[in-house]
């Protein structure tokens, strides 16, 4: 099973200078309470940019260009770098995987995802990284969480 896990403003703004524009204590509590104890993948640079490396994570980076990079092969992270060798893994298996960004990342796994954790922040915000575009008639809205700064929509692919 492959989800794809994501925080994005109403303007689909993903990130700005390698970082989250915003800063919701509950929200990031959400994604590391979804994520506990889960395998989660990560594009290179949005790796190198986590501001911590939780030890409940299984860590999976897919990367063409970094698969011999020194902070890969200390921190003992699991690398690939083809995505297919990464969908003939997980998709029809028991194991989730979470798929946690970035945009390219994000954009590569949509048609492979079963399901998507979007957070919807309520606001707008500047920013350089956004979500790719997502074709709604092809998933089914199973959930809404509300929250006070922000919403967590949960999707099925139909």
């Amino acid at each position: 099973m492959i989800t794809i896990i994501a925080a994005v403003s109403k303007n689909n703004v993903l990130g700005y200078k390698n970082k989250l524009p915003w800063k919701i204590k509950l929200e990031m509590k959400h994604f590391l309470d979804s994520t506990k104890n889960q395998n989660v993948l990560f594009g290179f640079n949005t790796f190198k940019h986590l501001p911590k490396i939780y030890q409940n994570w299984k860590i999976i980076v897919l990367t063409k260009n970094h698969k011999n990079d020194l902070i890969l092969q200390k921190k003992n992270i699991l690398v690939f770098s083809d995505i297919n060798e990464v969908i003939r893994k997980y998709q029809k298996n028991s194991t989730n995987l979470f798929v946690c960004g970035g945009a390219k990342i994000y954009e590569q796994f949509l048609e492979h995802a079963t399901h998507l954790i979007i957070s919807v922040i309520n606001k707008d915000y500047i920013g350089d990284v956004f979500f790719p575009k997502l074709n709604y008639s092809n998933w089914k809205l199973i959930k809404i969480k509300k929250y006070q700064l922000f919403n967590v929509k949960y999707y099925q692919k139909i």
